[in-house]
Formats: C-alpha cells, structure tokens, sequence
C-alpha cells in the first residue's frame, strides 16, 4: 500500500519538540482556506500553508491509496467516507469508531510515517516498486 493524501496537521513538522515549542502560536491551528502552495516534483506532491507547513501531502506516488490521519472532531466525517475510496483512516488521541485504528500521540504518527518513508526509500534502491 502506498500512502496518498495525509491530513498533516499535526505531523507535518520535523523540527526536534524544544524548537517547536518556543515558535509563537505553535500547537494553534490557523486556517489559511485556499492560500496554499504545491511543491512537488512531478512524482509526488505536497501543499503547504503560509506558515510552511505541510497540510496535505500525496506520497510516494499521485496513483497511491489513500490514508487519512485525523486529530479531532472535525476529522471523524472522513473516516467513514474514506473506504468507499479504498484507503484507511487513523484517528490521533483517542478512538474513534470509524477510524481503521489510532495512535496515541502525534510523535507515534511520525515514527510510523518514518518508517513507510524508509520503506519506500529501500524499495526504491532495490529497484521495486512499493
């Protein structure tokens, strides 16, 4: 399975948690409607906020599945639209009854998101295709 489509609200910075805490606002979730960029690289593609941060991210390919993590309420409509898609939703925090399954804080998403990242980076080297 590949991975399409994150919601990285609270997973897209990879800056170490001492940095992340002395930034102004951190933790707040500002909403910038439709001003955001793409960057991409005609394989793969993300859209990013004024504040640089990564809100939707399509990895490693556009044709990969689709895979939802939300962190709160306004996330739990998606994980019951989602496998009409055929992708997984994850819920952050909590259970929700929807979601595929969850993590129990954002720092577990990232070291899950590490680790497809690293996995898709071996298949690569090896030639397959992930």
């Amino acid at each position: 399975m590949t991975v399409h489509g994150l919601d990285f609200k609270i997973v897209g910075d990879t800056r170490t948690a001492a940095a992340r805490d002395q930034r102004p606002g951190f933790g707040e979730m500002i909403d910038h409607g439709l001003d955001l960029a793409v960057i991409g690289n005609g394989r793969t593609a993300a859209l990013v906020d004024p504040c640089s941060r990564i809100v939707w991210w399509c990895y490693p390919r556009f044709d990969g599945d689709p895979i939802f993590i939300g962190d709160d309420t306004t996330d739990e409509p998606v994980f019951a639209i989602i496998p009409k898609f055929g992708g997984l939703g994850f819920s952050v925090g909590r259970v929700v009854a929807d979601a595929n399954g969850h993590f129990d804080k954002p720092e577990s998403v990232r070291a899950w998101l590490a680790r497809i990242a690293n996995q898709a980076q071996g298949n690569q080297a090896q030639g397959t295709a992930s």
